[in-house]
């Protein structure tokens, strides 16, 4: 019974593993406060960019949004008043000598691709965990960008998407949309906060398809079925 329960344990834990984690805010010190539009990067190693933008539609009071990574996650507090948005990505690296944090969003010729290209082609399937969110009406929309040389190429979003009120997992399949999931250059999310939202995440996950959990499930139970008759 015990070799049984070890070799399911041994299969659930290399399913686990096809999992990607893209982002666990551990680490680094991002952190972006404005009451007007401004974008602030942060190197986290060779080929790797952590991009924040806090854009504003409606900002009658000139209050602030507050984007801050600390204690493994990702915080986003928009002021009473604002209908903004925050806009996250991991980039390559920045191009055409863009600076590190500057008034504005960051121009999609300046955002250099990953080094070497992601793949989502087994995990195409990108989560994000929120803890928080604070209304009901705040939305997400995914994107991605393949990889062009060291620039970034053809792009790739979802739909906007709503957050759940209270916090939850929100999730878009790139598998239904033209990208090339074996060359990503980049990737990112937009959060839509029209009524001074707060929210936060902590991960961003790129999972298998539910019909190739669905499949592992049922591989399980005919395991545990073949190893009970034995």
């Amino acid at each position: 019974m015990k070799r049984t329960i070890f070799a399911l344990l041994a299969i659930v834990g290399s399913a686990t593993a096809f999992g990607v984690v893209l982002d666990d805010f551990s680490a680094g010190s991002f952190y972006n406060d404005s009451n007007s539009d401004f974008y602030v990067t942060e190197n986290l190693g060779a080929g790797l960019v952590r991009y924040g933008f806090n854009g504003f539609f409606s900002n009658p009071n000139s209050r602030y949004i507050t984007s801050e990574v600390a204690g493994g996650q990702l915080f986003v507090e928009a002021e009473t008043g604002v209908d903004g948005i925050f806009t996250y990505g991991h980039l390559g690296a920045l191009l055409n000598g863009a600076p590190a944090s500057a008034a504005g969003a960051l121009a999609a010729v300046d955002a250099g691709s990953f080094p070497t290209a992601l793949t989502f082609a087994s995990t195409p399937v990108v989560e994000i965990v929120f803890t928080a969110s604070d209304q009901s009406n705040a939305q997400v929309q995914f994107w991605a960008y393949e990889k062009n040389g060291v620039d970034i190429g053809a792009f790739a979003a979802s739909t906007n998407l709503s957050v759940p009120q209270g916090g939850g997992t929100v999730s878009f399949d790139f598998s239904t949309t033209s990208l090339d999931l074996s060359n990503v250059g980049a990737w990112g999310f937009n959060l839509l906060l029209p009524t001074g939202n707060d929210l936060a995440i902590t991960q961003v996950n790129a999972v298998p398809e539910p019909a190739t959990l669905i499949a592992l499930g049922a591989g399980l139970a005919a395991f545990a079925r073949r190893r009970k008759a034995n």
